[in-house]
Parts: C-alpha cells; structure tokens; sequence
C-alpha cells in the first residue's frame, strides 16, 4: 500500500493518486465535446484578440491531449501519455503557441474540468479530492510539454538555417537573423544591436516597440545567438497572466502556501535557467510583483511564494514594452529603479512604417509559413495588391501584415495573391496615389480618397468580422460548417454572429 501512495510519477503523482482519477477519465471521455466547448469559451475569453489558436487548431491539439488522458491515463499508461504530451509539445512549438499561452491554458483547463464533472461530485458520484490530483497531473504535463517545447524550438532554429542555406536567389538577397525577415537599413540596425546584445556582459535588455513589430521574435533571435542557446527560452506575457497567480507563476511556491497549491512549483524563472527569460509587457505587471522581480535581478537569486529560503538563478532577462518606458515611469506603470536595472542595453524595434521595403519579402514568408499550415500556395504578388499592401498604414504592424495574408490566402483562390483578396480595411487605408495602377474597385467598393480620415480607413472589430464572415459563406457556397472550419471558429459562435450581424438565412 505504500508503495502505491509514493510520488512515482515526476515526483509528484502516485500510482495510488492515479487510480483515483480512473473514473474521471471515463466521464471526460462521455463529455468529451462538452469539454472542449468550455475549455475553448474559457480560453477565447481569457485571451481575446491575443489568442494563438482557432477552433480547428486548439480543438485538434487538446482534443488530441484529452484523447491522450482517456486512452492511456485509462490505463494507468504514463509512459505512453507522457509520450502523447513530448508531441503535444512539439505541435504546439510548430504552431508557434508561446509557452506562457500554454502554462495558461492548463490552470483554464482545470477550471474546465471542475465545471464539467461538479455536477458528479456534488452528487457524490466522484471524489471532491479529484481536483486535488488532477492539478498534480497538470504540473506532471508541464514538465513533459517544457522538455518537448524546447526541444522543439532547438530543432526548428536549426531547420530554419538548413532551409536558408538552399533558399532562392530572391530569399539570398533578405537578412535573414533567426525568425526576423528583412532587408532595409532599419533591420539591419536591429540585427546588428541583437547580435551585439546577444553576446555582451549585459545582464538585462529591454526591447522598445509598438505592439505587433516583433518583440518576442527578436527576443528569440537574441536568445539562439547567445552562449545559452541550447538552454530553455520561456516567455511570459505580463498583460496575459492574471494577476493574483503572476508571483507564484514567476517565482514558485511551497506545497500550501495558499489555497489550491496542492504541490510544490518551481516557477518560470527557474524553468529558464541557464537561458533567457523574456517578460513581454512588463509595465503590464502588478507594482508589488515588479519590486520583487527587481530583488531577483539584484540578488540573482528567487523566494518562491510561502518560502523563507532563497534560491540561486543563472538566468538572461528580457523584457519589452509597447509604451515609452519614461513616461511608464511617470505614470506608476514601470518602477524606475526596475527600468533602470533592465535597460542596461536598450533596442528600439522600428515599425513596418519605417521599412516598407521590407514588405515583398515579409508577404512571402509568411506565405510561405501559412501554406505549410494547408493554405493555399501563392507564387507571385500581382502590382495593385502589392501597391495596397505597400501604402497601407499598418497600424497593427508585422502581426497585423500576417493577419492580412491569413485572410487573403484563405478567401482567395489561385497562385497569385490579387488585391481583391485582401481585407477590406488595408483597401481603404491604401494611398490611392501610389505609382503602382490600382485594380477598378468592385460595384460594393469604393476608393478612399485623398481627404480621408484615419477613422473612416480603419474599420471597427464589428465591420471587419461581418465582412469576414460573409466571405467566408460565398466561398463554401452558404455551407455553415465549412465556413466555421475556414474562419477557425466553432459552428456555435458561428451562428450567434449569424444572428448579430443579421446574416442568418
């Protein structure tokens, strides 16, 4: 019997525990669907525009890890599952999930969970220690997915160079530095400074830009040129994790040092030693979290939550802001004694405004990166398409020059990319003076003109959805199912814009 309650697992699940959660498993399995709907309207909620993963997506990779739990875990199989989990880390590296997003998406899982089988335990058909346990197995998946994660970013940074080394003349002429793409003499500032910050004695480096311009990117990119390459690169998005679980994500805690800490938890900071640690939005974090972030960086050493004992770290920060920190600091958002600490080299990214040269290449690659997904592959830009995406203001910047060519591969159709397939609202914002001859607008299009106001080219979140989603229907030819699949959304938020937009027949 003793045995059986002895921590096996990761050193922190018994076999004992695991046969608590037999029944478990099989009611996950009969309310499969139903779990996956919460987990998805939690996880939609929680992220909103921020979210990484569509339906079809987050539906394939977790339904794949709740399949994994049910089969294997059935079992009391944790090799096999803990192999199902090492790919589910894999996938979700390949789909570019940030890693914070997934430590997230597990604590939304377990809230999931407990509202999926409450109804069982409250009837007393299931044990209420349950949920006690399956938080220990959620801590077991995160050690697997870490390991597997960045194995997984080691090989992709390797694949990336092999595909370089044999790519076009056309990709020859591009800087290529790491993930970032780009050739004009902005990025070449850029790359030079991450490459020289990648190697320098500075223990913190702050990353300056507007949101969408690539800051994690290029945190990364620093990271695979440093000495600790082939240690873990942990991102954590400050704006992203809630607030009250912000201090134990980053630094740990002790077994009980508050409610629901079932288990001892190492923390994020610990998770990246030896690498880089990349706090993006970090004025997004709580004041009292940034004074004590501030002992971490001064003493190198972490106080999990419920600990008196300190201990070491040997860890690169990173951190990035979307605001000018000074007037951060002036405003109570940044402590100025932390801006000081982690600016000790400073990079400031430039908006795609200020490297519209940059844009050709830029629409290759990703879609290149998009058709690898099962968008269609596009081998040329036609020149009105081109002229709009060149003269457009992206306000959004590279992250929202990818959500065009998302859009524009998955409503259009045939090898090259026409202007007619880009959203609605880069055709508003475009100069209709540029060189390049525009196509004739559409009878339901018109060209903005010259007085047109910043208000009037960019359309709200309501106008740009509807549009999308009546797009998405002429393409299936009215086929609801087939358009949700396209649009990466469930038949069920499908329909309630539907009705919203006045769209349902």
């Amino acid at each position: 019997m003793q045995a059986s309650l002895r921590p096996r697992h990761y050193h922190l699940l018994s076999d004992g525990e695991l046969q608590l959660l037999l029944p478990v498993f099989s009611v996950l399995r009969d309310r499969r669907a139903a779990l996956l709907d919460e987990f998805f309207k939690r996880y939609i909620s929680h992220f909103g525009s921020h979210a990484t993963l569509g339906w079809r997506d987050f539906s394939e990779l977790y339904g794949r890890d709740l399949d994994a739990m049910s089969s294997h875990l059935g079992d009391c199989d944790m090799e096999d599952f803990a192999a199902e989990v090492r790919q589910l880390g894999l996938l979700m590296c390949e789909r570019g999930v940030p890693f914070a997003e997934i430590i997230s998406s597990l604590h939304l899982l377990e809230e999931s969970v407990a509202t999926v089988l409450g109804p069982a335990v409250a009837r007393g058909e299931l044990s209420g220690r349950i949920f006690q346990v399956f938080d220990k197995l959620s801590h077991c998946r995160i050690i697997v997915l870490a390991s597997a994660y960045f194995t997984g970013q080691s090989a992709d940074a390797a694949l990336r160079l092999r595909n370089l080394a044999g790519s076009d003349e056309a990709g020859k002429q591009a800087l290529h530095f790491s993930s970032l793409v780009g050739k004009s003499a902005a990025m070449q500032r850029l790359t030079g400074q991450l490459a020289w910050a990648a190697n320098s004695p500075a223990g913190a480096v702050l990353l300056v830009g507007e949101s969408g311009t690539g800051k994690e990117l290029a945190a990364r990119a620093l990271h695979e040129r440093s000495r600790g390459s082939k240690r873990p690169f942990v991102a954590v998005n400050c704006a992203a994790l809630p607030r009250d679980l912000i201090e134990s994500e980053l630094f740990g805690h002790r077994r009980g040092a508050y409610t629901g800490a079932q288990t001892e938890y190492g923390g994020l900071v610990r998770a990246a030693a030896g690498g880089t640690l990349f706090l993006d939005e970090i004025t997004e974090m709580a004041i009292e979290v940034q004074a004590k972030l501030l002992r971490v960086l001064e003493e190198r050493s972490v106080r999990p939550v419920g600990s008196d004992g300190e201990v070491s770290v040997d860890v690169r920060f990173v951190a990035s802001t979307n605001r000018d920190p000074q007037k951060a600091v002036a405003a109570g958002l940044l402590r100025e004694d932390l801006y000081y600490r982690i600016s000790a080299f400073r990079v400031e990214l430039p908006s795609l405004r200020e490297r519209r040269e940059d844009i050709p290449l830029l629409v290759m690659h990703f879609a290149e990166l998009l058709h690898a997904r099962g968008l269609r592959a596009i081998a040329s830009i036609e020149p009105p398409a081109l002229r709009a995406l060149s003269t457009y203001s992206w306000p959004g910047n590279v992250r929202e020059l990818r959500n065009a060519i998302d859009f524009a591969l998955t409503i259009g159709s045939g090898a090259t990319l026409r202007r007619e397939d880009l959203p609605p609202h880069v055709l508003r914002g475009a100069d209709p003076s540029a060189s390049v001859e525009p196509a004739p607008p559409s009878p339901t299009e018109s060209v903005p003109s010259e007085a047109a106001s910043v208000s009037d080219a960019i359309p709200t979140i309501e106008e740009s959805e509807r549009e999308l989603i009546r797009r998405a229907l002429a393409a299936t030819s009215g086929n609801k199912l087939q358009a949700a699949r396209m649009l990466g959304i469930s038949r069920h938020r499908l329909y309630d814009s539907l009705r919203r937009y006045g769209l349902a027949q």
